[in-house]
């Protein structure tokens, strides 16, 4: 988990210039996102005041709709696999497509989560 910690915390302080912290509540009512790296799958929950910080950074809005939170969501999933992949410096790991899951629940047979704090918004990603 330590590489998805630097990769989200590098990837965040370059989309948004400021440095995410550690939080210990996970995120609730959120938008899910999962992809896999090495057959091992992470898990993305997203709250909406997270999602608006992205879209403003990246897109210049926080209207949404859900056809494009669903593409902001797995690409900034995309983003942070890439980037540990990255960090990891193996080119042979292979990385999943992502996979948008909407306000799914968060699966009670996860093993490691992190949770971070981004201005007003919340992410927690959960390593299966």
């Amino acid at each position: 988990m330590d590489l998805i910690i630097q990769s989200f915390t590098e990837v965040i302080q370059t989309i948004l210039g400021n440095q995410p912290t550690l939080d210990q509540k996970e995120t609730h009512l959120s938008y899910c996102s999962k992809i896999s790296i090495q057959n091992q799958n992470y898990y993305f929950f997203y709250d909406q005041h997270f999602i608006n910080l992205l879209s403003q950074a990246l897109l210049g809005t926080d209207s949404l709709l859900i056809e494009e939170i669903k593409d902001l969501c797995q690409e900034f999933s995309n983003l942070i696999i890439g980037r540990a992949k990255v960090l990891y410096a193996n080119p042979q790991i292979t990385i999943g497509l992502p996979k948008f899951l909407q306000n799914e629940p968060i699966p009670t047979h996860l093993k490691e989560a992190v949770h971070f704090q981004v201005q007003n918004g919340k992410c927690s990603i959960y390593k299966e």
